[in-house]
């Protein structure tokens, strides 16, 4: 499994280098002494192999732009007004069938949420 960022790929690396024998564990701190103790040496080397061309800095970076990405796509399928304005340009209630409508993107806004909390479980996984 690749690196989510930048730093938890350079917290791998030193990791593996205190696996390794390079750097003595006491001087590990953080991210990279949590890596060394409950890591195995093949994750730690997927972890640290992981190109940066592409990653943020770090994870939660990641998880914003996602979040907003994802926000932003629901916002724009989903109409927020209650009414529909019609080609004479008059407004008209929502009839039964655009209610029907609307609840089924509220329900694929809250599919959405429920992605969202799954890639932060993920992510607090990662830590």
């Amino acid at each position: 499994m690749p690196a989510a960022s930048r730093a938890q790929q350079q917290a791998a690396a030193i990791a593996l280098s205190a696996k390794r024998g390079q750097i003595h564990p006491s001087k590990l701190q953080g991210a990279s002494s949590e890596m060394y103790n409950s890591m195995e040496d093949s994750d730690l080397e997927d972890f640290a192999s992981t190109k940066h061309s592409g990653l943020p800095q770090y994870a939660e970076q990641k998880l914003r732009e996602y979040i907003r990405k994802t926000i932003q796509e629901v916002l724009d399928e989903i109409e927020l007004n209650e009414d529909v304005i019609n080609e004479n340009g008059i407004i008209e209630p929502l009839t039964y069938g655009d209610l029907n409508a609307r609840q089924d993107q509220k329900y694929t806004f809250f599919e959405k949420i429920n992605e969202i909390i799954e890639v932060i479980n993920d992510l607090q996984n990662l830590k």
